[in-house]
């Protein structure tokens, strides 16, 4: 039997406005992270996030980051819709955060010669880590969440939330396949007049590796390590989708709530990363780029023991490299596809170009990529210009 729930059921669009005390961001009683590039700032109470510092530009930003959840909709005066493995439907226009401002979820802080991080600890099934790397330009946000608890007779949908003070205009932008980034307007559609029935869901959007909003002079971009629902639904805070799970079938064609028990019945926990970019507008199309690609990309690491050095030396010796590893392609390059054909002779080489028209003053100009030269133990056959639809 479910438990009885004050649940919001009013439909209404309602304007959030965010409001930043003009204080002093930075404080001696702080706990920092930082590298030469970027400084990170929580409070040293409560152990959140207080404030994204980018040095090359000395650009200083108030952020926090928190969990949310969303209850899912088992139907109501509007529709009978429920929210199921192909619907997001909440009940609700505004989720609920997991702990208050002034809850303490510092676990513990770490701080090595390579990696510095902050660990926190939002209820005994969501948990994090902060952390940034050496001197690179992002901070890396590993959550673990799970397993959704739904004991109360509740489909439940957390998100992870970034709030800012950049005044947006209700616009943002998400990728599109991992290619170009598509404008966003809350409640608008460019094609035709949006009827707002749906607050929340009608606003998601597919994000596949990045998102960001900016006001023309700090960007906000979050980059996913797999496809997540999206979105901004108060000028300058994003979130995105990170773990669902609820109680009721949405009838669209599985016939089964999305709630999966896991090993010991309890439900899935779900582990990902967000690498968080917060820098002037100038330079955040570099850093989102390049980092998008090391993400999407990770190096898949293997394995094995062997004492028969003899097997070991024979295939160290007939291993050719299929790329110059001395030549790398250009940076506004990415080789996409090197796919052989049966003959094992003949393979396919696709390449693209990084970045959008526009988007950069350097990096979004033509570029001249000799192949020759990077595949020296190949020869070239024929080289055609496709769109992406070839």
């Amino acid at each position: 039997k479910k438990e009885e729930k004050k649940i919001n059921k009013d439909r209404t669009v309602h304007h959030h406005h965010v409001h930043q005390k003009q204080t002093e961001l930075e404080s001696q009683d702080d706990i920092s992270i930082e590298n030469s590039n970027i400084k990170l700032s929580f409070d040293s109470a409560t152990g959140q996030l207080k404030s994204f510092l980018y040095k090359s530009s000395g650009l200083l930003v108030p952020i926090t980051q928190g969990f949310y959840q969303y209850f899912s909709s088992d139907g109501d005066n509007v529709s009978d819709q429920r929210s199921g493995a192909y619907l997001f439907r909440p009940n609700q226009y505004s989720a609920d955060p997991l702990v208050t401002v002034s809850t303490n979820i510092l676990d513990s802080v770490e701080k090595g010669v390579f990696v510095q991080e902050v660990r926190q600890k939002f209820s005994n099934s969501v948990t994090q880590v902060v952390r940034i790397f050496g001197n690179e330009s992002f901070a890396e946000f590993e959550w673990t969440v799970g397993p959704v608890d739904t004991s109360d007779g509740w489909g439940k949908e957390i998100i992870s939330r970034f709030t800012t003070p950049l005044v947006s205009n209700a616009t943002w932008y998400t990728d599109s396949n991992g290619r170009e980034m598509q404008q966003r307007k809350r409640n608008y559609r460019a094609t035709y007049d949006l009827q707002v029935t749906e607050p929340v869901s009608q606003n998601y959007y597919p994000v596949n590796n990045a998102i960001y909003l900016d006001d023309g002079n700090a960007r906000l971009t979050v980059l996913t390590d797999r496809s997540q629902g999206g979105s901004s639904l108060v000028d300058g805070t994003l979130e995105l989708m990170v773990h669902r799970r609820t109680v009721d079938d949405d009838y669209r064609g599985v016939g089964e709530p999305i709630s999966e028990p896991g090993i010991d019945g309890r439900g899935l926990i779900v582990r990902g990363r967000h690498w968080v970019i917060l820098a002037d507008v100038a330079s955040s199309p570099q850093l989102h780029k390049r980092l998008a690609q090391r993400l999407a990309y990770d190096p898949v690491l293997f394995f094995s023991s062997t004492n028969q050095k003899a097997e070991e030396k024979r295939i160290v010796d007939n291993v050719k490299p299929m790329v110059n590893m001395e030549v790398d392609f250009p940076t506004n390059i990415h080789l996409l596809t090197k796919q052989f054909f049966n003959d094992n002779k003949t393979y396919l080489i696709r390449v693209n170009h990084l970045y959008e028209a526009g988007e950069d003053q350097t990096f979004s100009r033509p570029t001249n990529c000799y192949l020759s030269t990077i595949f020296p133990q190949q020869t070239i056959a024929e080289v055609v210009e496709l769109s992406l639809s070839a």
